[in-house]
């Protein structure tokens, strides 16, 4: 038996989805004022519905606690859905000066053994070699072009044009 609160939903979405499709169809249609007016309303209802959708996964997230741990299943109007419980830790404030010291401290007398020839690789190629299996590299563009160093010859690049809309004033 279907709650008031699955009609509800079920409503909400069914108009949620007609309302995106008739967007969709109109949007190459409309003038720039409605494309941003439209782009400024939907950012603000992305950022309240991810606030809806964190609070709704932590609710979920207990609930499937509640039931048995990291996953269950639940029967719903529109099908079996299967929701697994993950725990993630998020770290801030970390002492990257540190961590690093403390890192290299322990990488260093560390040796390191290539699987294809069985040699011990130790020295700098094996603390580098520590550095990139514990730390993410990512590319700083602006220090490898001060090298002389063309970026575009490293990678593949995109262009994207994107734009922000924000409402200022009230009509």
């Amino acid at each position: 038996m279907e709650s008031t609160t699955d009609n509800i939903l079920a409503l909400w979405l069914a108009q949620l989805d007609e309302r995106i499709g008739w967007l969709e169809q109109a949007a190459p249609d409309m003038t720039g004022a409605q494309l941003a007016q439209t782009l400024a309303e939907l950012d603000n209802r992305m950022k309240a519905l991810g606030v809806v959708i964190h609070d709704v996964k932590n609710f979920l997230a207990n609930h499937v606690e509640a039931d048995g741990g990291t996953e269950a299943a639940y029967d719903t109007p529109t099908g079996t859905v299967l929701a697994e419980r993950h725990v993630h830790v998020r770290r801030t404030g970390i002492d990257r000066e540190a961590l690093v010291a403390d890192f290299m401290k322990a990488a260093k007398n560390t040796p390191l053994i290539d699987t294809e020839t069985g040699e011990i690789i130790g020295g700098a190629e094996a603390l580098l070699a520590h550095v990139q299996t514990a730390f993410r590299l990512e590319p700083r563009w602006a220090e490898i072009k001060k090298a002389g160093l063309d970026a575009d010859e490293y990678c593949r690049s995109e262009v994207a044009l994107s734009v922000k809309a924000r409402i200022v004033g009230g009509a």
